[in-house]
């Protein structure tokens, strides 16, 4: 079937009470002939008035998943602000890690030949008891 748009046949109507039978019957068959083209684009109309519809649907949908990424992008980059913050604090926190073990390495009085712990947990008694043992010397000031 052709969908192209034609112009509807145009005629001019002769008056039915002067014309026979056989005239009437034409005249009929001439408006069915024109009604029968516009049927036709009435069909198409509703065709297309679904598909716009379905159209508008589907775009309506697309706005509602646009909206909720929109909305989850936002999260993910709040999230990524948080984890950016997070690293530069955790950066900073093993830095001063890293300057506390260099300080504590420094402090640390060791002993060679003394095995680690031996001190117990009176480490000014035992410095005062096994230096001078150690060193033979005699200190004048109490430890």
């Amino acid at each position: 079937m052709d969908t192209t748009w034609q112009p509807p046949i145009t005629y001019e109507p002769e008056s039915p009470a002067s014309s026979t039978p056989t005239a009437i019957m034409d005249c009929i068959l001439k408006e069915i002939a024109v009604v029968r083209p516009l049927e036709g684009m009435v069909s198409n109309i509703a065709a297309l008035t679904a598909g716009t519809k379905s159209i508008h649907m589907d775009i309506t949908g697309f706005q509602h998943h646009v909206t909720g990424l929109e909305q989850h992008v936002v999260t993910v980059e709040d999230c990524l602000n948080t984890v950016s913050e997070q690293d530069q604090e955790l950066l900073l926190l093993c830095s001063k890690d890293i300057d506390l073990e260099d300080r504590n390495c420094r402090d640390n009085i060791r002993i060679f030949s003394l095995p680690e712990c031996l001190e117990g947990t009176n480490v000014r008694g035992f410095l005062r008891n096994t230096l001078p043992t150690l060193t033979g010397l005699v200190f004048d000031t109490p430890l």
